[in-house]
């Protein structure tokens, strides 16, 4: 086979043809990239940007902040990566209209890759002491609970009775909307008679 010669003719033609095509093309649209936001509760610092792992803010509610700061009018997501650890809360976190996308985008809340943020309002008990019978004890104030982790596992906690629930259905009437009780259980409620 012959090999194919092009001309320094044909070379300023197809140069030319190039340029012409490539100005008649409509130049596609730059897409923005996703805005990321990193929040680590061990490591970060509310004072940071907030931008990468490196300056991740330490608070969720600093990251909601920077969200509300540049969503008005957005081109693209906003990701914010919680990083492993624990987020103590002393209140909710409310989201409102304000927080959310725009230009039909989302903000999306999302643990950073592998790690698992725990986001709680619990409080820590101290100050426990030995009681009696391998049993401890400790004052929670005016603290109202109604859960128990101890080393990350649900408890029980104090009550009386110790074993079972305090009230245990003896039976029920789904149609008249009767939950049953044995009476024992209820003797010493006061008032009893006026919900008869």
């Amino acid at each position: 086979m012959r090999p194919l010669r092009i001309g320094a003719g044909t070379v300023k033609a197809l140069a030319v043809a190039a340029v012409v095509f490539a100005a008649v093309l409509p130049a596609q649209p730059a897409y923005a990239a996703t805005t990321s936001f990193y929040v680590d509760p061990v490591g970060g610092s509310d004072s940071n940007s907030g931008t990468s792992p490196a300056t991740a803010f330490r608070t969720i509610q600093a990251a909601k902040a920077a969200v509300r700061a540049v969503n008005a009018n957005m081109s693209d997501d906003i990701v914010v990566n919680l990083r492993g650890g624990i987020y103590p809360l002393t209140g909710p976190i409310s989201f409102g209209t304000s927080d959310s996308g725009t230009n039909g985008h989302t903000v999306v809340y999302q643990a950073y890759n592998g790690e698992t943020p725990v986001v709680t309002g619990g409080k820590a008990i101290t100050g426990w002491s030995a009681a009696a019978n391998g049993e401890y004890k400790a004052s929670v104030g005016s603290l109202n609970f109604r859960q128990l982790y101890v080393n990350g596992v649900r408890a029980t906690r104090a009550r009386y009775p110790d074993l079972g629930t305090d009230f245990q259905l003896d039976g029920s009437d789904k149609t008249n909307k009767l939950l049953k009780m044995l009476s024992s259980q209820v003797s010493n409620w006061d008032h009893l008679s006026r919900w008869k």
